[in-house]
């Protein structure tokens, strides 16, 4: 059975669920995105961190009738296939999630945990070239991303060394081409 890990502990499935079912503003800060309900039918939601190893994207369901379950697992799917295909480049999934967030129910991709910042925090010209370098990358494991923008990718910087993940896989703007045999 895959364990998660909070904080250094392993936990089962089962006991990350039961930890995760109910999230507050409180215990758990908005890193990025909006925490509201606003206009709009995409899929942008916002991300939390839930500790030093695991974050939760939660999807935003204003226009989901199932409450974003479908765009979740789906979003989850796509994930899954990019990282396998480019572990360097994607945070590590592990699953979908259902929870409250301020006593309405949500629905949250789990995923590796990113220390770093969003790439909207460097300057255009920087995030052109990071944006250059990662498109190369997708082009080359088949991976089209049409929403490929500051606020999807994240930058950690070690020392002198930068490294990028792309934190958004969308299906209604990230296409993975099959590959033969």
């Amino acid at each position: 059975m895959q364990k998660l890990v909070m904080n250094g502990t392993p936990m089962s499935p089962k006991d990350f669920k039961e930890h995760v079912t109910t999230l507050t503003k409180d215990q758990y800060p908005v890193l990025s995105g909006f925490d509201s309900e606003s206009s709009g039918c995409g899929s942008y939601g916002f991300y939390i961190k839930l500790s030093k190893e695991l974050g939760v994207k939660i999807i935003k369901a204003a226009c989901q009738t199932d409450g974003g379950l479908c765009l979740a697992r789906k979003e989850f799917e796509n994930l899954m296939v990019c990282w396998k295909r480019k572990p360097s480049l994607f945070p590590r999934p592990y699953g979908v999630v259902e929870l409250q967030w301020e006593g309405k129910k949500k629905y949250g991709i789990v995923m590796q945990h990113i220390d770093g910042m969003t790439a909207s925090q460097v300057s255009y010209d920087k995030f052109r070239k990071i944006r250059e370098k990662i498109e190369k990358q997708l082009d080359q494991i088949g991976i089209e991303h049409r929403d490929l923008h500051e606020g999807n990718v994240m930058v950690m910087e070690y020392g002198f060394c930068r490294r990028y993940k792309v934190i958004d896989c969308d299906p209604q703007f990230v296409k993975v081409q099959e590959r033969e045999g």
